[in-house]
């Protein structure tokens, strides 16, 4: 009764939750991102208190053999070349000033290797005009011709406001009014977000927290809106060769076809035919880690016939096996600060071997402690209504109820076995626990838990009949209870024997009375 009662409440939790905060977020998707203090920051044109006191930190946190992550090789050495241009006077202690001078090096490599606009790196070079060098060949043409159509460069407000201060241009100056405008002064990291991913992982969230089963109809609706948007586009449209449109485009692919959409593989995984591509990929693994994860998670829902999602499970589990061992992870997508850990349980546990509601636990986990953590202009992940307050109270509330529930079913299962001796044979194995567990992984909460008894008690019943057998009874003990069974009666049973066939009668008389009692019909001659 008092699960029923908590039940409700949680449900009712749901539904202010459905308004107040996930609908909200569609209708409006500004609301579904956040201020970023980087680019604020840009704005303000960053304290050199801030830089003298955190530098050094970060500089020490680079491993001294591995690159520095893109964006950070790009954007502090912009950051320290203003700050000099400016006359500012920026200082590093000695033990960091060669690590300093390795990440102007990097700088200068990545500066005279790539070009201003790619389909090979995302964010683009061009995305990060703020910190590129006054002489760095950018013509006005170029800022213009890869401005948008609601005025922004990249949906970056730092590149744009950078923009605008060359180009003078109007529709620069108007993004750039409405974005000040729409925050109250504030700066998102990226503004308007491809309003594409915001479905999509919200449904993942959702379900991840172990919230599914309490937005049904939510779901439902942005299933179909990413249907849509799947079916519409061209492969190369949909899974452009960025890590975050290959992670975004493979997690549609997982929740359309868990939820019983048909899909094609080929709309996520184009490149497998791309020597060229495949060749890209490998040597930029490290950025491409997640990716390469949400690719692996992929292939776990591939049909027999599926010859590509084969080819791609070799290919992402060859390449996250080497990012596992791996010690700097320069991933553009997101930082999960366990990756490692999660990449090497993903590969070691199968999917099919593992109970959904410890990864939801683990799922909530993550969330309390703020993972993932975002990269501010360099994620496309950035939706903070996913880490709402309320969603993650309403997420562990519902989990706690839920393992009441299995706590409650084994205790019911428990009691049984001793009210009918079965855990005080004296012999075989005790599976009471082991066989509810296996019987509760493989099922869903808040539903089947007459089901999930009924198979748990059928399993211990199997597991003691089977020892039985095979380690205490006498031939001429086994043919007697075989006959007991077959008669249906417990005469000249005696000791184990009866013990055994008095539990086998009790459960199927449960069975069978709990079948009249719902559908009025007697069942017990088809048991």
């Amino acid at each position: 009764m008092a699960n029923s009662y908590q039940d409700a409440i949680i449900q009712a939790q749901a539904h202010k939750l459905t308004k107040t905060v996930l609908i909200r977020a569609i209708d409006n998707p500004s609301f579904a991102i956040s201020p970023s203090a980087y680019d604020t920051a840009w704005v303000a044109m960053i304290g050199m208190s801030f830089i003298n006191a955190n530098s050094t930190k970060l500089l020490q946190l680079q491993d001294n053999n591995n690159d520095s992550p893109r964006r950070f090789a790009i954007v502090f050495s912009g950051m320290v070349e203003l700050a000099q241009r400016t006359g500012l006077q920026v200082l590093f202690d000695e033990e960091v000033k060669e690590a300093v001078a390795r990440v102007f090096q990097q700088k200068h490599g990545i500066l005279t290797s790539e070009v201003l606009v790619d389909m090979y790196h995302y964010p683009p070079l061009l995305s990060y005009f703020e910190v590129l060098p006054p002489n760095f060949p950018v013509n006005v043409a170029t800022l213009l011709g890869n401005m948008n159509r609601e005025g922004s460069l990249f949906r970056s407000p730092s590149a744009t406001a950078a923009g605008y201060m060359a180009t003078r241009n109007a529709h620069m100056l108007s993004y750039l009014c409405q974005l000040v405008q729409n925050f109250n002064g504030g700066v998102p990291s990226m503004y308007p977000i491809d309003e594409d991913y915001i479905p999509i992982y919200m449904v993942n969230q959702l379900q991840r927290l172990g919230l599914s089963t309490r937005f049904p109809n939510f779901i439902n609706d942005m299933l179909e809106h990413i249907h849509r948007e799947y079916i519409a586009h061209k492969p190369s449209e949909l899974c452009g060769l960025t890590p975050e449109n290959i992670y975004k485009s493979s997690l549609a692919f997982q929740l359309l076809r868990l939820h019983g959409y048909k899909v094609s593989t080929r709309k996520f995984c184009w490149f497998l035919n791309d020597e060229y591509a495949l060749e890209y990929i490998e040597e930029n693994q490290q950025k491409f880690t997640s990716a390469l994860h949400n690719l692996y998670r992929a292939t776990y829902l591939m049909f027999e016939s599926e010859d590509e999602l084969q080819k791609l499970r070799s290919f992402s589990r060859k390449l996250l096996t080497k990012s596992s061992l791996s010690h700097n992870l320069d991933d553009s997508t997101m930082l999960w600060p366990p990756l490692q850990e999660k990449i090497k349980c993903e590969l070691a546990t199968p999917w099919l071997a593992r109970m959904d509601h410890l990864e939801h636990r683990e799922w909530i986990e993550s969330a309390n402690k703020g993972s993932p953590l975002w990269f501010g202009k360099s994620s496309n992940f950035r939706i903070p209504c996913l880490d709402d307050g309320g969603l993650i109270q309403l997420a562990k509330e519902n989990y706690e109820l839920r393992q009441k529930v299995y706590q409650k079913e084994l205790g019911e299962l428990i009691r049984w076995s001793k009210i009918c001796g079965l855990m005080d044979m004296g012999f075989g194995r005790e599976k009471t626990t082991y066989c509810y567990f296996a019987v509760a992984s493989a099922t869903s909460l808040p539903y089947d838990s007459h089901v999930r008894l009924i198979v748990a008690k059928s399993a211990v019943l199997v597991t003691i009949f089977d020892d039985y057998f095979d380690m205490v009874g006498s031939l001429d003990e086994l043919q007697i209870l075989a006959n007991a069974v077959k008669r249906w009666n417990n005469k000249g049973l005696k000791s184990h024997g009866k013990i055994l066939f008095d539990a086998l009668d009790g459960f199927v008389s449960e069975v069978a009375n709990m079948y009249f009692d719902q559908y009025g019909i007697n069942i017990v001659d088809n048991l």
